[in-house]
């Protein structure tokens, strides 16, 4: 895990793996490693997976023998034939489940949300001041507001399947 009051950014967490070939669990001091250092143990994979992928700040996912990236995320299985949707998921989880919870990072930001958020419930006014205020900033960004419309459109494309 990463040191104290460190924000772990999605590039920055999925450069940083490792992979083991399922077949390799079958040695005792591999097994052993990836078990009691990773908390992932044999009987927790797919039957058909071929390789781990261990993300050193945090989960793991699975490349099935057909090639499909899959990762179970408490009761939903998600399976991609591309990596990117499954790390994303994967990162999202990880983000509110383990290292910046552990660190601290998400628990200051959280308080601070909800505190707007219950201010916000009975201000609408305000709602739309801290809107409009932070999308103003993100103009001034390089990435802009890429982001924001590029997830406005995915939530979108979610309610209308």
């Amino acid at each position: 895990m990463e040191t104290k009051n460190t924000y772990i950014s999605f590039q920055e967490w999925r450069k940083d793996f490792f992979e083991v070939e399922k077949k390799d669990l079958s040695k005792k001091d591999e097994l052993y490693e990836i078990s009691d250092k990773w908390g992932i143990s044999e009987e927790m994979l797919f039957e058909d997976t071929k390789t781990i992928r261990i993300y050193k700040y945090g989960g793991y996912l699975e490349i099935l023998n057909n090639g499909l990236f899959t990762v179970g995320l408490e009761r939903t299985i998600y399976e991609n034939k591309n990596i990117e949707p499954i790390e994303k998921e994967l990162y999202k989880w990880c983000n509110g489940e383990i290292f910046n919870l552990y660190n601290g990072y998400a628990s200051e930001t959280n308080n601070i949300a909800n505190k707007i958020l219950q201010e916000c419930e009975n201000d609408t006014n305000y709602l739309f001041e801290i809107v409009h205020e932070y999308l103003q900033l993100l103009e001034e960004t390089p990435i802009g507001l890429k982001g924001i419309k590029e997830t406005l459109e995915e939530r979108e494309n979610k309610e209308n399947e």
